[in-house]
Order: structure tokens, then sequence, then C-alpha cells
């Protein structure tokens, strides 16, 4: 695999792609024209440079870094693959102005180092204070940061004023900040493996830092070997922590010199988990073969992810627990010639988080409780309380098996709990969690729990306990009469409608009546003892009083209905409403009595003989009428009275019937015993009217 080197007097060209920013975050220099309220302050970040705090890091990095400039190199500023290495400080010098006509106030420099492949990852926050600005002025402040992950970062440095900037959208400076992983110098204190064929030269001009590099070949005044095969290899590197498919390249890069003849070639490898060498790319040709006036040097610029990049890439796949590189030179029998110089190989690639960064909390707010078959819930917040957003996943363990349950989010949509929530580090995600008990359940509390687990790091979690209630439930049921109550004209009547909790909960429940249907003219309430809550126990039927006034002028049959709604004081969506229809009966005139009552007052019997009494009954109503029949009987003793056993009788408007009743006198009954008093009573069924007959003590 080539790759297009960049010759160094071109590398100006390279370093502008490598350094450009997105729209998004370039910077404005004018001050805001017209802001509300002016203060004449507006201050902004011009600018930030970068270099190692000490001169031994210094040293070590700078050749490849964007400190500028560089002692004995002549490079462009723009040309460099790296900012910083990772655990190794860096100092920022800070430039900024107010570009505004009034002083600034004291102004807080705030420096952030940002992860980009994360949502937000802060690893690195600084905040340092600078005296005020006048109107005009600038000034510098020097910060110091280790960043503690390599990759392609975000530099974040934002100024804000004690007095009210005029412009706060140009506060804030973003810029690349690019972080090295592994820095070698081609010098022998490195653990490199050098075959033969290899050697580390310090000849003048073959070398860019700590006089020495790697060279293939026999020195600058001499020539490689005709069919030779060399190998450098790097120590096997932990790379494990690298992250999958990152936003930018990950790879290696280095600078290098020399002279190849044609069809010999310097290959680069890496070493996949099975431990085959893969290509990673390869370099072959001239650059500078002769260095008696000094040595010209070359780089990559490879287009990978969309961008331009310094660094040649290096597939996933070769960054694991053993990472090794080789760099594998080979000629052939047809020339020779000086040989690569290769030096500054530095590695970048995008660190994943770390499992310490990740921390999370889970609080409970609120629990719903729920009856066998119905919906009740749980809701909690995860809180973030790690560094890093991160994605957890809520999973609710121990819900009993025909239970049923739903996740959903504040705003009343559901979503799949292995999608998870994301949550920015400080912050909380709320959801709710849903639950049906089994329409069978047990009343009583439900032991559960609900794990949060991060996404990427599934040893760090929470555990929430939950405690749901299976509510005993109140089912409330009215029982309408079971023959219509109804009532005489211009009367007042009572009747009596059921009530009864076939839950397993007791309660109160309120009684309302909806009177809408109802004629102004009729009167239809609770009766005065009667309240308008009720207190039933489980199973229990109860009969609650209502009455009723009918309009004196109102037709017989007339059929008037309300509606009653039963409802749970402690869960009002328990609740029963039916129609309770009341009629308006017509008005009775009829009358009873016997037949044939003897002249005397008396009739005389034997003792244990039966007597018969026969009675009339005469409807001098208009309209027909139905009537029920029976004997009130008192001081009976040893006498047995039988009742009525005819049908109920049918009577149209002046007509009349008989009925009787069958009197035992008892066998030891005496002369001059008297029998019980008997009265007949008929009761109408069309007005519920009872008319009582004369009684009769004669026997």
């Amino acid at each position: 695999m080539r790759f297009s080197p960049v010759v160094l007097a071109l590398m100006f060209i390279l370093g502008a792609l490598a350094t450009s920013l997105p729209s998004a975050l370039t910077d404005e220099s004018h001050a805001m024209k017209s802001p509300s309220n002016p203060t004449g302050v507006d201050v902004r970040v011009v600018n930030a440079t970068v270099a190692y705090t000490n001169f031994a890091d210094e040293s070590l990095y700078k050749m490849f870094s964007s400190n500028h400039p560089v002692s004995g190199f002549d490079r462009p500023a723009e040309l460099f693959v790296i900012d910083a290495m990772v655990n190794i400080s860096a100092t920022l010098t800070i430039t900024v102005e107010n570009i505004g006509t009034n002083p600034s106030g004291v102004i807080d420099i705030n420096t952030r180092l940002l992860h980009n492949d994360y949502t937000y990852f802060e690893f690195a926050n600084t905040t340092l204070q600078m005296a005020t600005l006048a109107g005009g002025g600038s000034n510098t402040v020097e910060v110091d940061i280790t960043p503690s992950y390599a990759g392609n970062h975000t530099l974040s440095i934002s100024a804000t004023s004690t007095i009210s900037d005029d412009n706060p959208n140009n506060d804030v400076k973003n810029q690349p900040f690019t972080v090295g992983h592994t820095y070698f110098n081609c010098d022998s204190s490195t653990q490199w493996t050098l075959g033969t064929g290899w050697m580390f030269s310090q000849d003048v001009f073959t070398y860019m830092s700590q006089s020495s590099s790697c060279h293939a070949g026999n020195g600058q005044f001499s020539n490689y070997n005709n069919n030779q095969i060399a190998v450098m290899t790097t120590p096997v590197m932990d790379m494990s922590d690298a992250l999958e498919n990152p936003s930018r390249t990950n790879g290696l890069s280095f600078f290098y010199t020399g002279s190849t003849a044609a069809n010999d070639k310097l290959t680069i490898s890496g070493k996949n988990t099975f431990g085959a060498w893969v290509e990673v790319g390869s370099i072959t040709g001239t650059v500078d073969a002769v260095f008696t006036d000094g040595g010209s040097w070359q780089t990559f610029s490879v287009v990978n992810k969309g961008h331009t990049s310094p660094l040649i890439p290096v597939e996933d796949g070769l960054f694991h627990a053993n990472s090794q590189f080789k760099f594998e030179f080979t000629s052939d029998a047809s020339g020779t010639d000086v040989g690569f110089f290769i030096d500054e190989i530095v590695f970048v690639y995008e660190q994943k988080v770390r499992p310490q960064e990740y921390k999370v909390s889970a609080q409970g707010i609120s629990t719903n409780g729920a009856t066998p078959g119905e919906w009740g819930s749980i809701t909690m917040q995860i809180e973030n309380t790690g560094n890093i957003s991160e994605v957890f996943i809520p999973t609710l363990v121990g819900l009993p098996a025909g239970w049923d349950a739903y996740y959903m989010r504040p705003s009343g949509t559901s979503f799949d709990p292995m999608d998870g929530l994301l949550t920015l580090p400080g912050n909380v995600a709320e959801f709710t969690i849903k639950i049906q008990p089994d329409a069978n359940a047990s009343i009583g509390f439900q032991q559960m729990s609900v794990n949060i687990t991060s996404l990427q790091y599934p040893n760090v979690y929470t555990v929430l306990p939950v405690q749901f209630l299976v509510k005993a439930d109140r089912v409330p049921v009215i029982h309408p009469p079971p023959m219509r109550p109804s009532c005489p004209p211009s009367y007042t009547c009572t009747f009596e409608v059921g009530l009864s909790n076939e839950g397993g909960a007791t309660d109160v429940f309120d009684l309302q009546m909806d009177m809408s249907s109802v004629p102004s003219d009729w009167s239809i309430n609770l009766a005065w003892t009667q309240t308008s809550s009720v207190l039933i126990r489980p199973n229990e039927t109860i009969q609650a009083m209502f009455t009723m006034s009918v309009p004196a002028d109102e037709s017989p049959d007339t059929v008037v209905e309300f509606d009653l709604t039963l409802q749970a004081q402690n869960d009002s969506s328990r609740s029963d409403t039916k129609v309770i229809a009341v009629s308006a009966s017509m008005l009775s005139d009829a009358s009873v009595s016997m037949n044939n009552p003897p002249q005397s007052g008396k009739i005389y019997a034997e003792a244990g003989s039966q007597v018969t009494l026969k009675y009339t009954i005469w409807n001098n109503a208009s309209r027909q009428d139905i009537f029920s029949m029976r004997v009130d009987v008192e001081n009976a003793g040893a006498w047995t009275v039988h009742q009525p056993t005819r049908p109920d009788a049918v009577l149209n408007s002046g007509t009349s019937t008989t009925f009787e009743v069958l009197v035992d006198l008892p066998t030891t009954a005496q002369a001059e015993d008297w029998g019980p008093t008997i009265t007949p009573v008929i009761e109408s069924k069309r007005s519920m009217m009872e008319i009582e007959g004369e009684a009769f003590e004669g026997l």
C-alpha cells in the first residue's frame, strides 16, 4: 500500500488542511454593533499556542508537535501531527483581547479538553483569572494541562468578563487538539529490535533529534546489499484501549529521507490478534541521496475518513493488547542505493474512555401501585455522576411471570430500554416503568429492582430496590330493584336499591344521582335517613333508601329514569352507573269484604273441623287493576289459618272476584273457645296500595 509523500518544503499545504476547523467553530473578531443595554465590553479569545512545559519533553517531541518555531529545523508552523503527548504536561499560552471600548473587569479564562468521539467527555478543565483589559487591550495567560487521553480532541477556551459582554458569541474559541500515544526518537534507548540490515545512524543530517535515526542500510556513504530482507520491529505495546471506528484516523507517521533503487521498498506492517502481519503501507524512491549539503525529509498526507491526515491509517484489528509493528526493507538484485533513514515515529489513536470515568446513581421519585389487571408505575431518575456522557440501560429485575411492563419518557412516549437513556455528566434522566400486575396477582408488596448499567462498561452500574404494591380492589356494583318501583299520583313513596362491593378492599362509596332526564315536577331523592356516602365491606350488599313524589296529574304507568353512580373514594376510577326506572302507578279504588257474614257475628264449628271463609274483591276504579290477597291473623293460638292460594286477581273496572280462606280448628277446642281475628288485605300491583277489609273475630 503506497501513500503520497509530502516534501518538507510543501508541508504548508498539509498543515493548513490538518488544522482547519468546521465553519461552526470559526471565530469572529468584530464587535457587535447594537447589543441591548451595551456596556462597551467585548472580550474574545484570539488564539492559543502549545508548548511542552519542560525542556526535556520538548526535546523529545518537538519535531512533530505544533510548538513553533523549532530551533535548527526549518519547517512551516502548520506542519505537525500532534499538539501534545498523553500524560505529558503542556503549557497553553492564551491570548485574549477586549475589542470593546470600556474596561472589561476581571476575566475568567476556562480551558477544557473534549474528546471528539463522545457526545460529551471533558477530561481537562482549568479556570484562571486575567486582570481587567482596557478597551482595545490584550493580554496572555499560561495554563498547564496534562491530557490523559490520546486522540483527536477539541481544545475549548472561553473568556468571561465580570462586566456583561456586548457580544457573547465570540467568547469561546474551539480548535483541534491532537494528542499522541507513543513517540519513538530512534535512539539506542528504545526497546526496538533491529535485525540485520538495520542500524542506528548518527551521521550528520541523517537524524532529526536525539542525534540518532533508524537506518535501513549501511550508512550515508554506503549502499545496502542486494537481495536483502531487513526487519526492524517495535516493542509489544498494549493498545487494546483503542476506540473502534473512530471519527478520525488512527495510525502512525514519521519523517523519512534517503533513496532506494527501483523495485526496492520499505513496508510497514502490523500484527493482528492471530499473530499474522498485515501490511499498513510502504515507501520507495528517492527523497535525498546525498547528505553532504544537508538533508531533505518527507512525511505523509493521506485522505481518510473524509479528512486529510498526516497519519498512515491503521485498521482497528491491529490495535490490541499485544500490538506490534514491523518495518521491513527488501531489495532485489537489480541495484542498490543508500537506503532509508526514518525518525520521529509517532502513533496516534483514539483512546476509549476508561471505566473510572463512568459513574452512575439512581433515585426513586414515586411509586403508584395498582390493582390486579390494572397499570401502576414507578418513576425514577438516573444521575450521571461520572465525567462523560453515557447511555445507561435500565432493566427491571424480578417482574413476576404474567405481569407486563414497558418504559416511558416524561413526555409520555415509550422507549426500548436496550436503547438506553443518554445522560450528560452531572445531569439526570427521568423515566417511568409502567407495570401491570396479573389479574390473579396476590395483594401486597412485590419486591423488584431496577438495574442501571453503562452501555460501554457493564461493570459500571447501580441497583435501585423497588417495592410495588398490588392493591386490594374495590368493585362497586349497583343492583336495581327487581321490580320497577311505582307510586300513585300525589303520593310520596320509598324504594330501595342494592349496593355491593365485589372487590377485596373495604371502602367508602359515594352515591351520585343524575336527574337530568327526570321531569321537573317529579321529585326523586335519597331518603332523609340515607347518607350519600356508604361504607361497604368486601362481598357485602346494603340497601340504599330513596323517595319519589309523583305529580297529582301524572298518568298511570308513566316511567321516569335517572342515572345512579356508586364511586369508590380511594380509587375514583372504580365506579358503577346504572339506570334506575320508577313509574307512576294508578290510584286504586277497591274494597274487600266477607261474603254473607252471620247476623249474630258468630260462626260455630266443631273441634277438629275446618271452616271456609269467602271474601269478595270489587274494583271500583275506572281502569283495570291487579290485586294480590292475604289475611292478617291475630291471636291464632292453636288455630290454623291458611292463606289464599289463588293467583293474583286481574279485575276490569266495575268487576269483582272471590277468594277463600280455610281455618282449621284444634281438636282440643272446647265450647265457647274464641278463634283468631282475621282481616282481609288486598294489594294493588298497579298502585302498590294496600286496602283492608273489616276484621272478623266471630269464630
